[in-house]
């Protein structure tokens, strides 16, 4: 009975899902070197324009004003402004406000300031502007519903660019062209299953992806239990290692039992991509550190940094496109955007301007205050490790890793130039090995050896496309039988 179960459950489901699978590892060629379409930093403050570095007395009065305010401020930033000369961006707990040099208050950035800064990230003549108010293919993500209406700049250039700007910060968020879209056509957006408005809709968005890879696992469980069951008999019977199919099955069969785990790992951690590990499995004590070790609230007022913004602004000789104001636990910082690039600068003296580097005392005092109590290692590492790595080795270093005695594991990863904080808890490790490790082989030994990372990406690719090919025509014949005997039986029932 069982027997019979797993052989029609693997036909059935296999004849539906095949075309998927081949999908997949098609489309996963061209995730190898092509992602979904992203604006980068350069592209991003290309469009801001340079801050002029004498702002007058309106602008410390207005810092003063805001700081004594009794507003517990979270952000806050200084950028150009086509009117007033200068504007200042900040968030509260509650709310996210925007002051011109007028003294004129709003949540928006205008019309005016977002043409000029399109015009910097592209010089060529716009075609036309939309006005969105909904996603859309290129801006999918729920995290962009705070910047509508976003505003699309069609360019007249030859790679047909186009850029989104929110209206919130008046910040480019996506910048494609018609190659970036063209790979991602061909590549992420099948992959992935951005299907039309459906990747709008994230919850069922998760929930169709998660529910197709969860099946597509099963299938490759029952294909890898049908073959060794099948080389086994005849071996029993024969002694013979030997398939006992013929023509393509036979092919489906022997490369299935060959790459059968490679395609369940594919088809697991694609699962593992959106699914965490169920707190039944690994329970996480203390969900709230996965948000408080990148809380980093302005306890010091803007007006009371040490060293003062206006001395920063002389010092980069007008040069500063975007400055703001920054604490890692109390220690002030500035955020600086010069020449399109961004810049760490330490303000916690105001004798010189020098950049920020965090040192091991720095760590400890803020990590003591999310871990009372708890006994901290901390290492300044030079390398990457199984944790903290990325397939393009994009990830700076070096970098402070900071081990916990808790009843979480709690592994952080502070870079001391930037401040930037990666937290993983035993949960999370977990789901890097079952996302990461299984789907892209993102483990420091291949990723540290990239002739051999890109031999088992292309090998596993093949393998996986060549069974799913055979698993089409399979598929497809299958389906001809039980059609040709559906046709038959209605026959003779008519």
């Amino acid at each position: 009975m069982l027997k019979k179960f797993i052989y029609k459950f693997h036909r059935m489901l296999g004849t539906i899902l095949s075309i998927l699978f081949l999908l997949w590892f098609l489309t996963g060629f061209v995730m190898i070197y092509h992602n979904f379409p992203k604006i980068n930093n350069i592209e991003k403050y290309r469009g801001l324009a340079q801050i002029d570095t004498i702002l007058g007395n309106d602008m410390d009065s207005l810092i003063a004003d805001l700081s004594s305010s009794g507003q517990r401020i979270e952000s806050f930033l200084l950028k150009s402004s086509t009117k007033g000369g200068f504007q200042i961006e900040y968030k509260t707990e509650d709310n996210y406000f925007i002051v011109d040099g007028l003294g004129q208050f709003t949540n928006r950035q205008s019309f005016s300031n977002i043409q000029s800064y399109a015009s910097k990230v592209n010089s060529f003549p716009v075609l036309k502007v939309d006005t969105l108010k909904k996603l859309d293919r290129w801006v999918p993500y729920d995290k962009h519903y705070a910047d509508f209406p976003l505003y699309k700049f069609y360019f007249q250039d030859e790679d047909e660019s186009e850029l989104y700007v929110s209206s919130k910060t008046g910040e480019g968020i996506q910048y494609t062209n018609s190659d970036s879209r063209f790979w991602a056509w061909v590549g992420a957006i099948p992959h992935w299953l951005y299907i039309a408005d459906l990747r709008h809709y994230t919850g069922l968005w998760k929930v169709i992806v998660i529910g197709l890879s969860g099946i597509s696992s099963l299938v490759c469980v029952t294909g890898i239990i049908i073959a060794f069951r099948s080389f086994y008999k005849r071996y029993k019977r024969k002694k013979e290692l030997k398939s006992p199919y013929k023509s393509i099955y036979k092919w489906h069969h022997i490369l299935g039992f060959v790459f059968g785990a490679v395609i369940f790992t594919f088809a697991f951690s694609g699962m593992m991509s959106l699914q965490k590990v169920p707190q039944w499995i690994i329970k996480t004590h203390n969900p709230e550190l996965v948000t408080n070790a990148n809380q980093n609230p302005l306890v010091i007022p803007p007006d009371k940094y040490p060293l003062d913004y206006k001395d920063v602004l002389v010092a980069y000789n007008g040069k500063i496109q975007k400055l703001e104001w920054c604490m890692f636990g109390n220690i002030p910082y500035y955020k600086a955007v010069v020449n399109d690039s961004l810049f760490y600068l330490d303000a916690t003296s105001s004798d010189d301007i020098k950049e920020l580097y965090l040192s091991e005392n720095d760590i400890r005092n803020k990590i003591s205050k999310i871990h009372p109590d708890r006994v901290i290692n901390i290492e300044l590492m030079n390398d990457y490790d199984n944790y903290y790595i990325h397939k393009r080795h994009t990830y700076s270093l070096p970098v402070y890793k900071i081990i916990v005695d808790d009843s979480d594991e709690s592994l952080y990863y502070i870079d001391p130039k930037t401040t930037e904080t990666r937290y993983l808890n035993i949960n999370m490790k977990v789901r890097k090995w079952t996302y990461q490790a299984l789907h892209s082989f993102s483990v420091k030994y291949f990723l540290d050896r990239p002739i051999l990372w890109n031999i088992l990406m292309w090998v596993s690719m093949i393998g996986g496309t060549i069974v799913s090919i055979t698993g089409v025509y399979l598929g497809f014949k299958f389906l001809k039988r039980e059609i040709k005997r559906y046709k038959q039986y209605w026959n003779f029932l008519l």
